[in-house]
């Protein structure tokens, strides 16, 4: 068994066509059934049946698809650390954050660039299913998220490592500022007070953790509007719209001119975590960079 006929079995299994498969991988149709042919009779298995034009796999089929698959993978990324001991740390790393996330990304990255100016670097943004589903496919080398994992793929995928525990504030109009001088407020006085909330297309986490906040201290929120841009709801305060929670990071790190308030009367957190694939080898390059987050182990 070689790896281009492994190679040449993922691509009729991707494509349930040998024609399309075929085209795919540049070649010709009859040299890529042979080969088909050849690997099911040295493996002593059919690996499709046979509808029609259409290819589907049996279920030798399905197993050899996923032992493939990692195979594939585990040959590229150790060619990657070939590389990488050879030529030092270099290449792209593709990293996922949650929305809320982003704002612990700039300095590390500034901090990893000074050190291994060969890196570049390609950001993915949004919630946290697409963001798992794509640390499955290998699209991104890892994410950072609010924990727990809200995906519709098996947990069980994935490693997450903890990172801090971290605040929600209110961020409110400055029209509504009693007294800019104070740091805090108690969430209890905003309930009469419109809301404006994060809240992604597959996750509701956010959103749940102040609404149960909320409850425990006797009121529901009058959300008004629910948001995925966290930029489109400090637009919105700004206005004068509505008040909302946010993490302490994004807060701070987006809205540092707008009436940022700490909650006294409610406890109202979430953890930061980071996210990659269990059965994944991870470059050098992705574990040093992972490593720059040390610092948010112990806070």
């Amino acid at each position: 068994m070689e790896l281009r006929q492994l190679r040449y079995f993922l691509a009729i299994a991707n494509e349930g066509q040998v024609t399309r498969a075929a085209q795919v991988l540049n070649m010709a149709q009859p040299p890529l059934s042979q080969q088909l042919k050849a690997l099911e009779d040295e493996l002593g298995v059919i690996l499709f049946e046979r509808s029609g034009r259409r290819m589907i796999l049996t279920q030798a089929g399905e197993l050899l698809r996923s032992r493939a698959t990692s195979i594939i993978h585990l040959v590229s990324e150790t060619a990657e650390e070939m590389k990488e001991l050879h030529y030092g740390i270099r290449g792209v790393l593709h990293i996922g954050s949650a929305r809320s996330c982003s704002s612990f990304l700039p300095a590390r990255i500034q901090q990893f660039q000074l050190a291994y100016p060969h890196m570049k670097f390609r950001l993915w943004e949004g919630d946290p299913n697409g963001l798992s589903h794509r640390i499955e496919k290998r699209e991104l080398d890892f994410g950072l998220i609010r924990l727990p994992l809200e995906t519709d793929l098996d947990p069980g995928l994935f490693q997450i490592e903890e990172l801090r525990e971290e605040p929600f504030v209110a961020i409110m109009p400055s029209a509504w500022d009693a007294d800019p001088s104070k740091a805090d407020i108690r969430l209890f006085d905003l309930r009469d007070r419109p809301f404006i909330l994060l809240r992604n297309e597959k996750s509701t986490g956010t959103l749940n953790i102040i609404t149960d906040a909320c409850r425990q201290l006797g009121f529901m929120p009058n959300v008004i509007c629910e948001c995925a841009s966290i930029f489109t709801i400090l637009s919105m305060v700004k206005e004068g719209l509505g008040v909302t929670l946010l993490h302490e990071s994004a807060a701070m790190a987006l809205a540092p001119s707008q009436h940022v308030k700490y909650l006294t009367d409610t406890s109202v957190s979430t953890k930061v975590g980071l996210i990659y694939l269990k059965v994944r080898l991870l470059p050098r390059s992705v574990q040093l960079f992972m490593k720059t987050f040390q610092d948010m182990r112990s806070l």
